[in-house]
C-alpha cells in the first residue's frame, strides 16, 4: 500500500466505529490509530504531494465538523475507557513521535481553542 492509499484510506474510514449517533458508549470503538497517524501525516505535510494534502486537509475538516458540532471529543474518548485521559495520551504519543504534540493538532487538546485557528 503507498503513502497515498494508506491517507486516503484511513482519512476514509476515519471515525466509522465512533461517531455515529444513536450508539451508547460502549458501543464506540476505534480499533486503528486514527489520531496519530493524522499527526503523522500532518508532521510529514512539507514532504505530501498536492494531491495528498488535499485528502489529510480533507480529514482534517471532517473532524472539525464534528467538533464544530460538539461530539467529537466525547465519542473519541469514549472508544478509550474509564482511566483515558487527553494529557497522557499526549505524553504517549509525544514519546511515540519522538516530539512535542503542537497545539495546531487541536485533536489532542480538547480543552485548548488556540488550535482553532
Amino acid at each position: 500500500m503507498s503513502r497515498r492509499e494508506l491517507l486516503e484510506h484511513i482519512a476514509a474510514v476515519s471515525g466509522t466505529f465512533w461517531i455515529e449517533d444513536g450508539w451508547e458508549p460502549w458501543e464506540r470503538m476505534n480499533d486503528w490509530p486514527e489520531l496519530e497517524l493524522l499527526s503523522a501525516f500532518d508532521f510529514l505535510r512539507p514532504e505530501l504531494s498536492e494531491e495528498e494534502r488535499g485528502i489529510l486537509d480533507g480529514w482534517i475538516e471532517k473532524y472539525a465538523g464534528w467538533r464544530e458540532q460538539g461530539i467529537f471529543f466525547q465519542r473519541y474518548r469514549e472508544t478509550k475507557g474509564s482511566r483515558f485521559t487527553w494529557k497522557k495520551y499526549r505524553e504517549r504519543m509525544e514519546e511515540e513521535f519522538g516530539r512535542l504534540i503542537p497545539r495546531s493538532h487541536w485533536w489532542f487538546w480538547p480543552d485548548d481553542k488556540r488550535g482553532e485557528s
